[in-house]
């Protein structure tokens, strides 16, 4: 389990709370071009742009294989929206899908023991 790299994760998805995607933050995030991409899907890095800024739709179709060449499941691919914890919540599922069985299931319990607890009711767990 990469912790480290999930809160690098975390920190990185800073700023991206109001793009349409995270096609653009994913590319970046493994050093491809627009045109890398592109090539890879069969459509041109003007395309991949206008997908990238929210030009043109990006339906379940182009997500499953711009997923797969980020090697990302599809829904990293949607956009974080403004909700406070959407930056948090991302990383965990990505650390989430990360683990082993165990771990999964220990990640599981202390996340079911955060969402029964209240925000700021303090205690310990």
């Amino acid at each position: 389990m990469d912790v480290d790299l999930a809160a690098e994760l975390y920190a990185a998805l800073e700023g991206h709370e109001e793009d349409p995607n995270l096609l653009r933050f994913w590319r970046e995030w493994r050093g491809m071009s627009q045109r890398e991409v592109g090539a890879q899907i069969g459509c041109s890095a003007r395309y991949i742009s206008y997908m990238e800024r929210g030009r043109t739709s990006l339906d379940l179709r182009w997500m499953a294989m711009l997923a797969r060449v980020l090697d990302v499941g599809i829904e990293d691919l949607m956009p974080l929206g403004k909700a406070p914890d959407g930056r948090r919540d991302r990383a965990f599922m990505w650390l989430y899908r990360q683990c082993d069985s165990q771990s999964k299931e220990a990640l599981y319990r202390v996340a079911e023991i955060c969402a029964a607890r209240p925000p700021g009711c303090g205690g310990t767990v």
